[in-house]
C-alpha cells in the first residue's frame, strides 16, 4: 500500500504545458492511503495543451483529511507567474484547446475531506471529460464540519453502488459526451501520440 502525505499526494501532471501534446493511457494506481494532502487523487492539465488522458483506474484508497480527495482539473494555468510577468491579477484567460480526458474510474474511495467539494470535475468546455465512473465512494466532512459536494463542469458519466457525495452532475452535463463515454478516437492523435508523445505522471 502506498502512503502519501503532500501538497498533490498521486497525481497525473501537469500535462500540456505551452501547447505540448501529452499522451498518458492505462495507468492504474490500486491500494493508497492519503494523509493531509491538498489533493488526493488528481489529474491535471494546462490550458492550450493538446493530446489526451484515458484509461485511468483509482482504487481502493483511504483519504484523511484531504482538502480535495478526488480533482480533475483542465483549467490549471500558473497566476502566480502571469501577475510576476505583468499580467495582471486574477485568474488566467480560458483556452478553446485542451489535453481530453476520458475513461477515468474511481472505486473503493473513502474517507474525510477538509473542504466542502469532496469532488470537482473542472472540464473543458471545449473538450469536455467523458466516460467518469464513480463506484462506491463515500467521503464525508472532517470532524463532521458540514457537508461534502460534487461540482462538475463539462464531465459526463456515471455514478453506481453507494456515492458519497452524490454525483448527479456527471449524467446531466449539456456540454457533449455520452455518460459511458463512448467516443472515437482521432487516428492522427494516436499516431502521433506514438512519435511525440510527452509523459509526466508523478504518481
Amino acid at each position: 500500500m502506498a502512503m502519501a502525505t503532500a501538497y498533490d499526494a498521486c497525481s497525473i501532471g501537469s500535462l500540456g504545458k505551452g501547447g505540448a501534446f501529452a499522451a498518458v493511457a492505462d495507468v492504474a494506481l490500486d491500494r493508497a492511503r492519503i494523509s493531509r494532502a491538498q489533493n488526493g487523487v488528481r489529474i491535471k492539465t494546462w490550458q492550450g495543451g493538446a493530446g489526451y488522458v484515458r484509461g485511468v483506474r483509482f482504487a481502493d484508497v483511504a483519504v484523511d483529511g484531504v482538502d480535495h480527495p478526488i480533482v480533475i482539473d483542465q483549467f490549471y494555468c500558473d497566476v502566480t507567474r502571469r501577475q510576476r510577468d505583468g499580467g495582471g491579477g486574477g485568474a488566467c484567460a480560458n483556452q478553446t484547446s485542451a489535453v481530453a480526458v476520458s475513461d477515468v474510474s474511481y472505486r473503493n474511495i473513502s474517507g474525510t475531506s477538509r473542504r466542502a467539494e469532496a469532488i470537482r470535475f473542472a472540464c473543458s468546455d471545449a473538450v469536455p471529460c467523458t466516460g467518469i465512473v464513480l463506484s462506491n465512494i463515500n467521503l464525508r466532512r472532517a470532524d463532521d464540519d458540514g457537508e461534502v459536494q460534487t461540482v462538475c463542469n463539462c464531465a459526463v458519466g456515471l455514478d453506481y453502488g453507494r456515492v458519497q457525495p452524490a454525483a448527479d452532475c456527471l449524467r446531466s452535463s449539456t456540454c457533449g459526451g455520452t455518460p459511458d463515454g463512448h467516443h472515437h478516437h482521432d487516428d492522427d492523435d494516436e499516431e502521433q501520440g506514438k512519435d511525440d508523445a510527452v509523459l509526466h505522471t508523478e504518481l
